[in-house]
This record gives structure tokens, C-alpha cells and sequence, in this order.
């Protein structure tokens, strides 16, 4: 299989903007672009997606992610094939229980129960089928003509959504980090999902999804992971001892918009995450990120590959910054190097 490279483009700027940068990492050689749904932070998923299957003709698109909690899965349905049918089947949907999307809005995630009935229902209702909704009968007039459904996408970290997009979905976003434990965890609970369904991990699309930074000097690449470091640190410290990681105990810190992951001021969550240790952020880093020059992140990209990971999503730390620096690094040496190497085939058991 060949090992494909996606681009997380947040939509932190104007549409036309957002078209540029979707554009431009296409030229680059990237195989998607996934734009995040958070309508408090963002602009638009649907409208920005739609500008930017008008402005390129090769990279898939979707979302990455979206969530039943904010759009009601027969609006999600229609606009995932709306959008098929306009780039000439490239759109993939991505879904999630939410994050941002839902936590800015004071709101709680889905329940798995609930992404499990939507993905159901989109799927169904995507190719075209009658589906049970309520007390009724329906169907997505829009889709009648379809003869599959639009591929669908689940983000997961915990082991009951690894094991529910093992089981459903037809590809994996695998937030779980990089290192060797990390995807041993992962792909354990994805393979458990995929049995009960009577599938393999060769059936699935695994994408390991991994925020980035790029620069020659290490350390000021690794602050840019401080604010992602110190969100695991005070809501998942049992991920971090998990890892071997030492959890440190968080210190006061102003109140950061909307969130410390997400702050609109990514120098001032930065400095306000200073109590994350320089070797607690450089062994989170390690575990969890893709961080430094490209000769430091190829070799570890080509660690993934051992487990049969052939396809990487890349983000960037800050949610309001375009990470085309990452995106013309990997365009000019990384994407180039896995593209002429040949690929080691390594099978997933």
C-alpha cells in the first residue's frame, strides 16, 4: 500500500485563503485535506470545503471531525454526498464524539451509543437506502442514485472508540501518539473492534494522526507542544503514566480563551504552560508528536510504518495559524523520499 500524507487545515482564515493553502498542499503532493469543525472557533466546515473542492481536482476532503452533538446526522449526511457529488467522489466524512465543537458551547461529547447510531444512519442514508427513523420510514432523495456510501472516518483515543471504529468505520484517525506503546495500545483495541465485526486491520484505512513542528532547533520546536503537553497533564494523566511519563503537578494559570489547547494566543498559553519540565515536554514530544528536522522525523515516521501505519495525518500546535511551513517541508523532502523508497510491506497481524 502506498503510504499517503494528509493536511489538517484549521479554518482560521478567510475562505479564500483557506482555498489557497488546500491549493497549495496539493501541489505539494499531499493526498487530503481535513478541515475541523468548531463554529466557535472557526469558519464554516461545509461553506470552506465547498470553496475548496472548487479550487483543487485531486486531494480528498472532509471534515476532521465533526460531531453529532452540533449537526443532526441527516444534515451531515446530505452535506457529505453534496459534497461528493461536486468533487467528483472525494469526499470523505470524518466523525468524532467532539471536542472544542461541543466544550466551548458548554456542552458534553456523544456517547458512543450515539456515534455508533450515527454512523449507521449516515452510511445508510448516504447510499441511498430507506432508513428507520423513529416512527417512520425515510430516504435522502438526494442519494437515490448512489450506488455506495460516502467512506466514513472515526477519531478515536480511548479503547471503547478504537474498538467501536474498528468495528463500524472504514477508516481510523488513531489519536493515541507515535512511539511504540502508544500504537501497540491502539491497533490492540481497533483489531478487538474489527474481530467482533469479522474484519482485519487490512480492511481498514489506519491514519495516525500527529501534530508537527519543523525547525533546526529542538527545543524552541518542542515549546510550541507545551499547551498540548499540559492539556494531557490536567485531563488525561493516566495517558502520560500510561506512557512512562512523569505527570507534573499543574500550577495556577490565567484563564485561557477558549481552552489551553485551543487558546486564541498560543504565545501566552506557551508561557503560561511553563511549569511542564524542559524533559516532560521533551518525552511527550517524543511520544505523542512528530517534532524537529526532517532527517529527525523520517526515521520515526519509518517506525510507524513497522506496525503497517502506510497513511499520517499532520497538525498543527496552534488552532489559528496555517501549518504551511510543515506543509512545504514534508512537500519538498519528506513526501519525496517515502514516494521514491520503496515500500518495506510490512503486514499488520
Amino acid at each position: 500500500m502506498r503510504i499517503q500524507f494528509g493536511l489538517r487545515l484549521p479554518p482560521c482564515r478567510p475562505v479564500s485563503e483557506m482555498v489557497s493553502a488546500a491549493r497549495r498542499a496539493e501541489q505539494l503532493g499531499f493526498d487530503e485535506v481535513w478541515v475541523p469543525d468548531s463554529p466557535l472557533l472557526w469558519r464554516e466546515l461545509w461553506v470552506t470545503l465547498t470553496a475548496m473542492a472548487l479550487g483543487t481536482s485531486r486531494v480528498r476532503l472532509g471534515p476532521c471531525v465533526t460531531s453529532p452533538v452540533i449537526r443532526d446526522f441527516s444534515s451531515n449526511a446530505c452535506a457529505i454526498v453534496t459534497l461528493d457529488e461536486l468533487s467528483n467522489g472525494r469526499a470523505v466524512l470524518g466523525l468524532g464524539v467532539g471536542d472544542s465543537s461541543v466544550r466551548t458551547l458548554g456542552r458534553s461529547p456523544a456517547r458512543l451509543s450515539i456515534l455508533r447510531d450515527t454512523i449507521l444512519k449516515i452510511r445508510s442514508l448516504s447510499s441511498g437506502k430507506w432508513q428507520h427513523i423513529g416512527s417512520r420510514q425515510v430516504h435522502m432523495k438526494c442519494a437515490q442514485e448512489r450506488q455506495s456510501p460516502v467512506p466514513i472516518y472515526v477519531a478515536a483515543s480511548g479503547p471503547l472508540a478504537l474498538q467501536l471504529a474498528g468495528e463500524l468505520a472504514d477508516g481510523v484517525f488513531l489519536l493515541t501518539g507515535i512511539d511504540r506503546v502508544n500504537l501497540e495500545y491502539a491497533l490492540t483495541n481497533v483489531r478487538a473492534g474489527a474481530g467482533r465485526a469479522g474484519r482485519t486491520l487490512q480492511e481498514l484505512d489506519l491514519i495516525l494522526s500527529v501534530q508537527c513542528q519543523m525547525g533546526a532547533d529542538a527545543r524552541a520546536a518542542r515549546l510550541q507542544a507545551r499547551p498540548l503537553c499540559a492539556f494531557y497533564a490536567l485531563h488525561a494523566p493516566e495517558t502520560l503514566r500510561a506512557a512512562g511519563i512523569t505527570v507534573p503537578e499543574p500550577q495556577p494559570m490565567p484563564e485561557l480563551y477558549p481552552d489551553v489547547n485551543h487558546c486564541e494566543d498560543w504565545d501566552r498559553a506557551i508561557e503560561a504552560t511553563a511549569w511542564i519540565p524542559d524533559e516532560v515536554l521533551e518525552a511527550f514530544c517524543e511520544h505523542y508528536t512528530l517534532v524537529g528536522t526532517p532527517r529527525r522525523i523520517i526515521p520515526r515516521i519509518e517506525a510507524a510504518l513497522s506496525f503497517g501505519i502506510r497513511h499520517f495525518a499532520l497538525l498543527g500546535f496552534s488552532s489559528y495559524k496555517l501549518p504551511m511551513e510543515i506543509a512545504e517541508a514534508f512537500g519538498k523532502e519528506i513526501i519525496p523520499y517515502f514516494t521514491k523508497r520503496e515500500s518495506p510491506g510490512v503486514q499488520v497481524q
